[in-house]
């Protein structure tokens, strides 16, 4: 059987190529010991912390989640310069300049657009993705409080609810 040659550049193997996903591209040492970090201690977290500590199950949701949260902003490439993490602190909170131009090609094209035309003419308005961001982050927000306040309504409810013990005292069942 004849045999294949492969060429292999052990620089470009990377995490990515396991998984395929593109948030794993362009990983520092410090960004995958953090990635897979957070994905490990959320795992054990979620496994021992009910097992020996006894917490209730939304503790150990909520812990997974945050240490999920963590290893994503930090461990993730929103591109290859930028982790998801600065991404979301440039949108909210970076100044940003807006650059406007002429174009070379037909310069006389823009000026002949009247008023109505330059309004309903689609642009991408930073301050709209600002608030689009921002209202992901209180969705999530509002989503983790309902099932935090669900899962202690429900405890409440079982704590009050009447347990039935029966116990027999000396006689005989007849």
């Amino acid at each position: 059987m004849p045999q294949m040659e492969r060429n292999l550049d052990l620089e470009n193997v990377d995490s990515d190529t396991l998984f395929g996903l593109e948030a794993l591209k362009y990983q520092s040492i410090g960004q995958k010991i953090l990635f897979y970090g957070s994905l490990i201690l959320g795992i054990l977290a979620n496994t021992v912390m009910p097992r020996f500590f006894h917490t209730p199950g939304i503790v150990n949701v909520l812990t997974f989640t945050v240490l999920l949260a963590v290893g994503i902003a930090g461990g993730c490439n929103y591109t290859q310069d930028m982790s998801y993490g600065k991404y979301v602190i440039c949108m909210l909170f970076e100044k940003k300049k807006t650059l406007v131009f002429d174009p070379t090609e037909d310069v006389d094209r823009p000026r002949k657009m009247d008023a109505k035309e330059a309004e309903t003419a689609e642009k991408a308005d930073p301050k709209q993705q600002k608030k689009m961001v921002a209202k992901a982050v209180l969705l999530i927000l509002a989503l983790i409080t309902m099932l935090t306040g669900i899962y202690l309504y429900q405890g409440k409810k079982e704590a009050d609810s009447i347990h039935h013990e029966t116990s027999q005292e000396g006689g005989t069942n007849e």
